[in-house]
């Protein structure tokens, strides 16, 4: 059985159950992003123990945190707790990364996750489940912070796509660990 493709599947699912989770009771729609987030460290430490990484699981598996990290920013957006430039800045660089990456993959390629992308996700992850708790419980402090940590994963992400950009056009040679 290939759990690691499992756990991709389930937070693919996940992202629904969270979009409608989110209208009903916004802490257990930020409990369901945290399920997620477990579950992205475990199928990618299940894929690389297991030696079950495929090119289907490199592309699956960051579309899942895709479509996660975009369902959680519209409904922060959607309920004013983040400016709208956020979101649809995300939505491009995003399109523009799976757009890429589908093109490298069918060309037998992809480009692994550098430690500015990793960055980013850690700064988004962490924003995403600071701002929707603090708000809701009135800790100020922790609502701020995540406010100042999705303007930091906003930055790293400005740069992680330029790296990636380089790279894929070659005009930049990644580290031999980047691409395969």
């Amino acid at each position: 059985m290939n759990w690691p493709m499992i756990f991709t599947v389930i937070r693919i699912v996940m992202v629904p159950v969270y979009a409608w989770t989110f209208r009903v009771n916004v802490l257990y729609a930020t409990l369901i992003v945290a399920l997620a987030g477990l579950t992205d460290l475990l199928d990618g430490y299940l894929a690389r123990r297991l030696k079950m990484t495929s090119s289907w699981g490199a592309l699956l598996d960051p579309l899942a945190d895709k479509l996660m990290l975009l369902a959680v920013l519209y409904n922060l957006m959607d309920s004013n707790l983040i400016p709208s430039i956020i979101f649809y800045l995300v939505l491009i660089k995003e399109s523009a990364m799976v757009a890429g990456a589908s093109l490298l993959l069918m060309k037998g390629q992809h480009i692994k996750a550098g430690w500015v992308g990793k960055a980013t996700t850690g700064c988004f992850f962490a924003a995403i489940l600071m701002i929707p708790i603090g708000y809701s419980t009135g800790i100020e402090l922790l609502y701020t912070g995540g406010q100042y940590l999705l303007y930091l994963a906003m930055v790293l992400m400005v740069v992680a796509l330029v790296t990636y950009g380089l790279i894929f056009t070659g005009l930049l040679k990644p580290a031999r660990h980047i691409i395969s």
